[in-house]
């Protein structure tokens, strides 16, 4: 019964032309259909909340079916911390979840006494190995099921982190882990959909030798000059073959000032696959006026728009609203283009460019 389904929905989708009657009997088909097949926006959403293991009150900013992926994106709010997250419209299984907001306390935390940024800001109090426990013991993965990627001290906002990555099985897990108190200050878990390599002589189990055309410092020049940043004005802090969705990249992250810069360039063609920029070390207003937004929504989108290049009228699911982070006030502006989509982060006070990121939609 559900393979004559699935074929009736391929059915559905094939280019014909109809009148306005059938153009109303196929949505009904169509709602049936997915009925059928699909779980309700609701039950992904109960999902997504339960994954996240909330129990404040929770308030929803998206939650609606990607046709395309066959995928429900889900995105609310709940004590002050943001969930994004992809719940499976078949199987109701999560298959992308990231957190950003106030630290989550680690499983495993030998310095549980909430202190962050005291003046020992620039010493750690936990090893890389207490970090990497503390990761694996909140993803719920043994030590002999990871695959680790990085485990490495590192800055974010002017405290010291352990920035953690490993694979186990086709999931992807990155966290940060306050190198001070064991905290987690953020962390992403991304279901892949494709198998890592088992051994390190770079196959993909594609057949493919996994060779790279360019050299590390092509990919770097790469990044630099799409940046703008001159390789004197650079202070790399990775460049190195990775892995991403079965292709191999170059992983390029520098800083420039107080200026951070994330590259993944195609190590066989030397396209850049996504990037991301963020101001760090960003100091707030600190006068009264912090709570007042000194541009509007659609002067932030305009300046998204014009830094991206992009026509408004070319881009589809723009949207723009007004946030708070780090005691500033911001709009966060995403929209999709040319099967990328693109996340800007605008000073609201003084129409800065924040963070931008682009990658493949």
């Amino acid at each position: 019964m559900k393979e004559k389904i699935k074929n009736t929905w391929k059915k559905i989708w094939k280019p014909v032309t109809i009148g306005v009657g059938a153009v109303a009997a196929a949505g009904i088909i169509v709602a049936v259909v997915a009925n059928t097949l699909f779980i309700g926006v609701d039950e992904a959403k109960e999902i997504a909340s339960s994954y996240a293991g909330v129990t404040g009150t929770v308030r929803y900013t998206e939650a609606k079916l990607d046709w395309g992926d066959k995928v429900y994106d889900i995105e609310f709010i709940s004590d002050g911390v943001k969930y994004e997250m992809e719940v499976d419209a078949d199987s109701g299984q999560v298959l992308k979840f990231d957190y950003e907001g106030r630290p989550l306390t680690g499983n495993n935390s030998s310095a549980g006494n909430g202190s962050a940024n005291t003046g020992t800001a620039g010493s750690s109090t936990i090893t890389e190995d207490e970090a990497k426990n503390i990761a694996l013991n909140h993803a719920g993965v043994a030590a002999a099921d990871a695959n680790f990627v990085r485990a490495h001290l590192d800055w974010d906002d002017g405290r010291q982190v352990y920035d953690v990555e490993f694979y186990s099985g086709n999931n992807e897990y990155d966290y940060e882990i306050d190198a001070a108190t064991g905290e987690i200050v953020s962390y992403d878990y991304d279901a892949e959909h494709y198998s890592r390599p088992s051994t390190g002589n770079g196959s993909a189990n594609t057949g493919t030798t996994g060779s790279s055309a360019i050299t590390e410092d092509e990919a770097k020049n790469i990044a630099l000059n799409h940046a703008g940043v001159a390789a004197a004005d650079a202070n790399f802090v990775r460049a190195h073959l990775d892995w991403d969705d079965g292709r191999q990249v170059y992983d390029v992250e520098f800083y420039s000032g107080n200026n951070e810069y994330d590259y993944e360039i195609d190590a066989a063609t030397g396209e850049i696959v996504s990037y991301d920029y963020d101001a760090e070390y960003y100091t707030s207003p600190s006068s009264g006026s912090a709570g007042t937004a000194a541009i509007t929504a659609d002067e932030a989108t305009s300046i998204a728009l014009n830094h991206a290049g992009v026509s408004q009228s070319d881009t589809y699911g723009l949207h723009t609203e007004f946030d708070r982070d780090d005691g500033r006030i911001e709009y966060e502006v995403e929209f999709k283009y040319e099967g990328y989509e693109y996340s800007y982060t605008i000073n609201a006070s003084d129409g800065s460019i924040v963070e931008y990121d682009r990658e493949r939609d």
